[in-house]
C-alpha cells in the first residue's frame, strides 16, 4: 500500500499456515509445537488470522451497499479467491476433533453465525455452514450447537439421540421447514442435494411419528415422486431412501390416504422399479432388498385400495413378469 493511499480499509493479515521458526531464533525452553492444535500440525495462528480475514471480508462486502439477498444474487457477489482457498482448507481441517474443539474454545460458532447472518456472498455462507456441520460431528460440540436455536444443522444433529429433541420440536412447530423440504423435492435437479435430502427425510420420518403424521399429505407424496423421477434409477441409495419414506407414510392413516390420492403417478413408478429389479433371469436383489420391500409394501396398499381400478393400472404398467 502506498503512502498516498489513505483508505480506512483494514490491512489483511497474512493467512498462510506458517512454518515453525528455526530453532536458533527461539530461546531455550521454547516449545516448538506451542502453536500446534493438539497433536496436529495445524497452526493456531493460521486459524486466528483466517477467521479475522473472513470477518474483514464480510464487513467490506457489507459496506458495498448491496443489502438485499435478491440484489446480492444479481450482483454475483464473490469473495477474495485467496481467502476462499484458505477457508476451504479450514473447512477440511474442521472435521478433525482437535481442530473442532479448538474452534469451539475460540468461540468460532458465534463468529461463524455472525458471518452467516451478515454475509451476502453465497459461497461464504456455504463454507461457514460446512464448518459448523463438521464441528457438529463432535458429540460435545453437537450438544452445544443444538442448544442454539439459531442454528439448523439438521441431519448431523438429529442423528445424535442425546440432542434430537432440540431439533425435532421446532421443526414440528415451524411450517417453514416443511415448505423448504417440499420446494426442494419438487424443484431441485441437484443430485447431491436430493441425495442428502433423501437421507435426512428417511431419518426424520423414521424417528418421529408426530412428524410422520404431520407431513403425510398428497403434496409431500407428490414431492417424493418428483424426487425419485429426477434422481433416476442409477442412484440406487437415493431412490432407496425415498421409497422407504413412502413405505413409512403407508404405516399411518393419513399417509395411506395421501398415497391413494397419488395412485395415478405412484403405481407406474413403483411397478417400473420392481420390474427393473426383477428383470434378469436370475434376480440379484443384493443391496436392493429395502427398496424392493418398500415398493412392494406401498404397491400392496395402493392395490388394496384401488379395487378394480388397480387391475386396469396393473395392465398398463411395466410390471409384467414371465
Amino acid at each position: 500500500m502506498s503512502s498516498e493511499d489513505n483508505s480506512p480499509s483494514p490491512r489483511r493479515i497474512p493467512s498462510r499456515n506458517p512454518s515453525p521458526p528455526p530453532a536458533e531464533m527461539l530461546g531455550e525452553g521454547v516449545d516448538l509445537h506451542a502453536d500446534n492444535i493438539g497433536d496436529t500440525a495445524y497452526s493456531k495462528h493460521w486459524f486466528f488470522t483466517t477467521l479475522m480475514n473472513l470477518i474483514q471480508e464480510v464487513e467490506k462486502l457489507d459496506q458495498t451497499g448491496v443489502k438485499k439477498e435478491g440484489e446480492a444474487e444479481a450482483a454475483g457477489i464473490d469473495i477474495d479467491e485467496e481467502l476462499e482457498n484458505e477457508l476451504c482448507k479450514l473447512w477440511d481441517m474442521s472435521i478433525n476433533k482437535d481442530v473442532a474443539r479448538f474452534l469451539q474454545e475460540f468461540h468460532a460458532v458465534n463468529i461463524l453465525m455472525g458471518v452467516i447472518d451478515k454475509s451476502r456472498a453465497p459461497r461464504v455462507t456455504e463454507i461457514c455452514v460446512g464448518i459448523l456441520g463438521n464441528m457438529a460431528c463432535c458429540d460435545e460440540i453437537c450438544k452445544d450447537i443444538s442448544n442454539n436455536e439459531k442454528l439448523v444443522l439438521i441431519h448431523t444433529c438429529v442423528s445424535n439421540k442425546d440432542v434430537r429433541t432440540n431439533w425435532l420440536t421446532p421443526m414440528k412447530r415451524d411450517s417453514t421447514v416443511y415448505t423448504a423440504v417440499l420446494f426442494m423435492l419438487q424443484s431441485s435437479t441437484n443430485a447431491d442435494l436430493l441425495h442428502n435430502l433423501s437421507s435426512l427425510l428417511d431419518l426424520l420420518l423414521d424417528v418421529d411419528e408426530e412428524l410422520l403424521v404431520a407431513w403425510a399429505a398428497p403434496d409431500f407424496v407428490q414431492g417424493l415422486h418428483e424426487a425419485i423421477k429426477q434422481t433416476g434409477e442409477e442412484k440406487e441409495l437415493t431412490v432407496d431412501s425415498y421409497l422407504h419414506c413412502l413405505q413409512l407414510l403407508s404405516t399411518t392413516e393419513n399417509g395411506v390416504q395421501a398415497l391413494v390420492e397419488c395412485t395415478g403417478v405412484l403405481f407406474p413408478q413403483l411397478t417400473a422399479h420392481v420390474a427393473r429389479v426383477c428383470s434378469e433371469d436370475v434376480i440379484a436383489v443384493g443391496g436392493r432388498e429395502r427398496s424392493l420391500a418398500s415398493a412392494m409394501s406401498v404397491l400392496n396398499v395402493l392395490f388394496s385400495s384401488a379395487g378394480e381400478e388397480g387391475l386396469v393400472l396393473l395392465e398398463k404398467s411395466e410390471f409384467v413378469l414371465s
